[in-house]
């Protein structure tokens, strides 16, 4: 099923940045250990507050009927942890009171439509959370992943 729950917007981060610093503290919040101080991740280069929206990298949030952030996910050029897969999606996550509502799958098909629109042609992610989703939109294992919270697999989808 390709269909977005009904109360949710995805917008890109460009178009509604003021809610960058919330974005921000939510991602260091949610993966401490790695955008934190002692991890590998950098969040001001993960999420930048200031895109163009038609270069990488590009940010989209999904906010709710009342206009709150729900999720967020990211197209970047490349991973910092598998540079031969580019241009890559990171970043999602999706209010743990809002899991399993469909919004993790409705985000990952707006980057897939985002990344059509810059030209792209394939597109890597790597999850194991988020897994089930991927999969059923047709996204293929290609590799073993590498992530900082325990194993994973590498996805590729030929748009």
């Amino acid at each position: 099923m390709d269909t977005d729950p009904p109360w949710i917007d995805i917008r890109r981060l460009v178009d509604v940045p003021q809610v960058a610093p919330f974005l921000r503290a939510w991602l260091l919040d949610e993966w401490e250990s790695w955008y934190g101080p002692d991890g590998p991740g950098d969040i001001d280069a993960a999420y930048p507050s200031h895109m163009s929206g038609n270069t990488f990298p590009t940010a989209l949030v999904a906010v709710d009927e009342t206009g709150a952030v729900v999720g967020t996910i990211c197209l970047r050029e490349q991973s910092s942890s598998h540079l031969e897969f580019n241009p890559w999606v990171g970043g999602l996550l999706v209010a743990r009171d809002r899991r399993r509502q469909g919004i993790g799958s409705a985000l990952v098909k707006a980057a897939e439509d985002e990344a059509r629109r810059l030209g792209v042609r394939k597109l890597y992610l790597e999850t194991h959370a988020a897994a089930s989703v991927v999969v059923r939109r047709g996204w293929i294992a290609v590799a073993p992943g590498e992530p900082a919270d325990g194993p994973a697999m590498v996805y590729a989808l030929d748009l």
